[in-house]
């Protein structure tokens, strides 16, 4: 088990705030062979700066023009060895046993080459996330690709620790996209592994206030791609099961975003609506609480989504 190598890999662009932090949780992982590779997608602040503090053998740093992170993904792909491969954003933190407790799976499932840990937001500060406590116990269990994309379905890069001999070269990130991209590059995985193993406590957190990341805010050219992204996966998702359960997150996704990311033009209205009804109608989302389910019964459900945006707005404000 010590001796598989993990290749961990990071786009960056202007993450002089968050990219050390990023990296000593990749140096304090107890499962030491590992290799890290940095691509630069061409940052105008300190994040190279702040690299360069950090001593470190298995550190290798890459500098591109500004490409893009698919594009800088990809690059660092291509110069990696490792028989597993860890994605991470710049901003994100990893708990020391992170991948020790994901690679520890492989021995109750020797086949396994998809593992997905458990994962857990935060807003910025390292102070409200426990990185040393080391009493956690991981638990092993293994699910059905569709069932994981209807209970979870989360394709946040941190969490997920895959082998490399499922990254063809068909299966690149799109180096053309500019927002989805990470669903866009892990449903077609994960509908071609069929099971997936879930590590319980082995840790992955996602930081939620970096404005400055490569993703970006949703503009109208965003909002018309994603919609497109979604279009792309519904059919995906068809031609793979039976079941049509596994199309119901995306539904609920196009409902809770329908009047903000995708009410920009009448047209995308149009165009969102009509997708919502061929993939079965409006839906109050599951993730929301049991008063929206009660108040949709009186009001409607597009109403009811319809006061949920205004009412985020106005807090927003």
């Amino acid at each position: 088990m010590k001796n598989i190598l993990v290749s961990i890999l990071i786009p960056i662009y202007n993450s002089e705030e968050w990219i050390s932090d990023t990296l000593m949780s990749c140096l304090n992982q107890t499962h030491k062979n590992i290799e890290i590779i940095l691509v630069d997608d061409g940052s105008t602040d300190n994040s190279l700066l702040e690299i360069s503090k950090i001593k470190d053998s298995r550190v290798n740093v890459i500098s591109q023009a500004n490409k893009g992170a698919c594009t800088a993904r990809n690059l660092a792909l291509k110069n990696s060895k490792g028989e597993w491969v860890q994605f991470l954003d710049a901003d994100d933190i990893m708990h020391p046993q992170k991948i020790e407790f994901q690679l520890k799976a492989i021995i109750e499932f020797p086949n396994a080459n998809f593992l997905v840990s458990d994962l857990k937001k935060f807003t910025g500060s390292l102070s409200e996330i426990d990185l040393k406590s080391t009493s956690i116990d991981p638990k092993f269990s293994k699910i059905s690709s569709e069932s994981y994309i209807y209970n979870s379905g989360y394709t946040y890069p941190i969490a997920i620790l895959l082998k490399r001999e499922l990254i063809t070269n068909n299966l690149l990130w799109q180096e053309d996209l500019i927002v989805n991209q990470d669903k866009m590059f892990f449903l077609p995985i994960i509908v071609k592994v069929k099971n997936i193993v879930m590590v319980k406590n082995a840790l992955s957190f996602y930081r939620t206030a970096n404005t400055k990341s490569i993703s970006g805010t949703i503009t109208l050219k965003k909002a018309e791609v994603l919609l497109e992204t979604y279009k792309q996966i519904a059919h995906l998702l068809k031609e793979s099961y039976t079941d049509n359960k596994t199309l119901i997150p995306i539904k609920e996704n196009l409902c809770l975003n329908y009047y903000g990311s995708f009410s920009k033009t009448n047209h995308l209205r149009a165009s969102t609506s009509l997708l919502i009804n061929e993939l079965g109608g409006w839906t109050i989302p599951r993730n929301l609480s049991n008063k929206y389910n009660f108040a949709s019964k009186i009001l409607g459900i597009k109403t009811v989504l319809r006061l949920r945006h205004l009412k985020t707005v106005l807090f927003k404000n």
